[in-house]
């Protein structure tokens, strides 16, 4: 009778090591480009929500006809934004004032004005008081680098302007 071969099946050590090898190498290429890409989502996403703020005091200003106050909690812009009328003329704000709030930055990212304001007022018109011709430039400095900083601007006029910034 003819002898029947018989087939190996399956894989050996070494065909398992060799895969797991080049699967690890594959998933560690992903890993840095999937990092990059939640923290420059963040930094967009946070500079956007600061920005919405900026518009939204602008816009308080203009539809209510009256000065509409940004300011930084406890005075740094990183622990928040308080956005508010002062309706009682004493320069600080009561609970009744407050229109919005920008919460602590989710991230440990920071986020610095220029010329160290703590807060700009809106006018009834939305123009920055007191008129100037230089804009209010904060800069957001994200956790991951300087490839996720996004500079924000308001200029006299009032309008924000967000960008993403360049590495130095």
């Amino acid at each position: 009778m003819n002898k029947v071969q018989r087939t190996q099946r399956g894989f050996s050590l070494i065909n398992g090591m060799i895969s797991l090898g080049v699967v690890g190498i594959l998933f560690g290429s992903v890993v840095p480009t999937v990092t990059a890409i939640v923290l420059d989502n963040r930094a967009t996403t946070e500079t956007q929500e600061i920005a919405k703020a900026f518009k939204l005091a602008r816009s308080a200003a203009v539809t209510q006809r009256d000065t509409v106050i940004v300011s930084a909690v406890d005075g740094d812009w990183t622990a928040g934004i308080e956005i508010w009328i002062d309706h009682n003329g004493d320069q600080r704000l009561d609970a009744e004032e407050l229109l919005y709030t920008v919460p602590k930055l989710a991230t440990d990212a920071q986020l610095q004005e220029r010329n160290g304001l703590t807060e700009f007022h809106f006018d009834r018109r939305g123009f920055v008081l007191p008129p100037t011709n230089k804009a209010i430039a904060f800069d957001y400095l994200a956790e991951g680098g300087c490839s996720w900083n996004h500079e924000l601007k308001v200029t006299y006029t009032g309008r924000t302007k967000v960008k993403a910034t360049e590495c130095r």
